[in-house]
């Protein structure tokens, strides 16, 4: 029973959070309302199905609201400094500093859907591009070949790994 209560406490969450980011979205257009009673239960869908619930073991059964706010902030500085070295190298005169690599990163990350968020939440960082999973391998087009993205990437997967992905 208390399985049951957890997956639903999860939907439910999922759910008002999904409603309330939808009508921020629409700026609180009622015309908009059809579209959010599909789109939002589809994205809470999509959501277990990447991040699944976790039941058995309670501490465990959803996401740490502290660690999701640091993932957050340290997205929006890394982003902050990306942005500003890419823009750097796309207008150096007299060439552009560019020099598009390939590159294996390889995660310690054990579930599909865990990895999954690390290829997405990967492509907000300044420079990389996640293309492929194969396994705990992914695909990285970046930007540069100086660009460090390891140590960047396995930064990002540890702060994954304590707001909950696994």
């Amino acid at each position: 029973m208390a399985a049951v209560s957890g997956v639903v406490g999860a939907v439910l969450v999922r759910l008002v959070l999904g409603a309330l980011v939808w009508w921020g979205l629409v700026e609180g257009d009622g015309g908009m309302v059809a579209y959010g009673a599909v789109i939002v239960p589809v994205g809470v869908a999509l959501s277990l199905w990447v991040t699944g619930v976790r039941t058995s073991d309670r501490r465990r059964r959803g996401p740490r609201p502290g660690a999701l706010l640091g993932l957050l902030g340290w997205l929006v500085a890394r982003a902050a400094v990306g942005g500003v070295d890419v823009a750097r190298r796309a207008v150096t005169v007299p060439a552009v500093d560019v020099e598009p690599v390939w590159e294996t990163y390889e995660t310690a990350l054990e579930s599909p859907g865990a990895r999954v968020v690390l290829a997405l939440v990967m492509n907000l960082l300044p420079g990389t591009l996640s293309a492929r999973i194969d396994g705990p391998r992914i695909a990285v087009h970046v930007i540069s070949r100086d660009l460090e993205v390891g140590s960047t990437l396995r930064d990002l997967e540890d702060r994954l790994r304590r707001a909950g992905a696994h």
